[in-house]
């Protein structure tokens, strides 16, 4: 585990990564107002999604209103975001409800504009 001191848009932050599987795990969230990024992105349509998302939104019965509803409404995961060593980018989970209430898991990153990676519907928990 190492601690870094990064600073973003003039101000200092403190986070401490752990290497996990080539990825490292962000266990002190530093970006500010990240749904609030994330919803000015979705509003103004600066966002793309790649190849491997619409692949696996055909697979898991997800459409684009499904993942713009997570992305409007939904929470950081901040145990699920993760540093990418290959790209060199954090992958940030939000979690929410799709258009059909079922929980959904979206993975994005920014680059110039948000870049949705992939969506997953969560399995459902058992009532006992």
């Amino acid at each position: 585990m190492a601690r870094y001191s990064i600073v973003l848009l003039g101000k200092r932050y403190f986070v401490t990564i752990q290497k996990k599987e080539g990825y490292s795990i962000l266990s002190t969230e530093w970006i500010e107002n990240l749904l609030e990024k994330i919803r000015d992105h979705v509003e103004s349509r600066k966002y793309r999604v790649t190849e491997h998302a619409i692949s696996r939104q055909k697979l898991r019965s997800l459409k684009l209103p499904d993942i713009m509803e997570v992305l409007r409404n939904g929470f950081h995961e901040k145990e699920k975001t993760l540093f990418n060593n290959k790209f060199q980018t954090w992958n940030y989970a939000i979690r929410g409800k799709a258009v059909d209430g079922e929980d959904v898991r979206v993975i994005l990153a920014f680059e110039k504009d948000m870049i949705i990676i992939t969506a997953i519907r969560l399995p459902r928990k058992n009532k006992k």
